[in-house]
């Protein structure tokens, strides 16, 4: 069990990691949609959807560890798949700006919170 915990704590850790790394790229992300800036705008919204599945792997297999949700990252992850189906630029943006940007911040004080009660 207690390498089960270190492991788990390690795991969030680097979630917190690439939560923060992601939260600082998504306006450039969001400005790309917005100026029209699709290749580069699409390019990294690939990249971002590829971490979204990672984090949810994170957070269903660490559950018992933070109170996060994981069907919250599938159900923002659908909706991107919809919206790139559709090719919708401005959907995208605002899905990425008051969707994405404020559950990340949600996600990064609760995953601080989990972290901060292992810690001692």
């Amino acid at each position: 069990m207690i390498l089960l915990k270190r492991q788990s704590i390690e795991a969030l850790e680097s979630a917190m990691n690439y939560l923060n790394e992601i939260s600082n790229a998504i306006p450039d992300v969001i400005n790309a949609y917005r100026i029209g800036e699709l290749s580069k705008a699409s390019n990294d919204m690939i990249l971002l959807i590829d971490g979204l599945q990672w984090l949810n792997e994170v957070f269903y297999l660490t559950k018992d560890f933070h109170k996060i949700d994981a069907f919250e990252i599938k159900e923002i992850y659908f909706e991107f798949i919809e919206a790139l189906e559709n090719e919708d630029s401005i959907l995208l943006a605002d899905l990425l700006e008051y969707e994405l940007l404020p559950r990340i911040q949600i996600w990064k004080n609760d995953l601080e919170e989990s972290l901060n009660s292992y810690a001692n």
